[in-house]
């Protein structure tokens, strides 16, 4: 599963599976676990992260690319989970999320990905 979804990241898993639809069940599955399952996106993604560090330590410099955005989902009436993102000028609040991305490159133009 993870090979067939690493080949088109962009793709909706039932797309990536393409007609392989025990595979597609599977996929959905294992994303629809409880929390306190073992199949969480921390446990997933561990040995990803460690991956890119021991990739980063090889390098000598990397250099770490930041920026901060403001999502604003205000329009949305029923979405959970959401702060207070900013005021406009009659006091009004804006409800959406902050967004602190980084992207950590050396400087031959080598990308390193993390994610979560």
């Amino acid at each position: 599963m993870a090979e067939a979804k690493a080949q088109v990241p962009d793709c909706a898993f039932s797309g990536v599976g393409k007609g392989d639809w025990p595979m597609v069940k599977a996929y959905f599955r294992m994303i629809d676990q409880p929390e306190q399952s073992a199949v969480t996106l921390p446990n997933i993604l561990a040995t990803h992260r460690k991956r890119t560090v021991r990739r980063m330590m090889g390098q000598i410099v990397v250099l770490c690319v930041q920026d901060g955005s403001d999502l604003n989902y205000n329009s949305l009436d029923e979405c959970e989970g959401l702060g207070v993102i900013g005021t406009n000028q009659i006091g009004a609040k804006s409800r959406g999320l902050h967004l602190h991305s980084t992207l950590a490159v050396a400087p031959n133009g080598l990308s390193f990905r993390t994610y979560g």
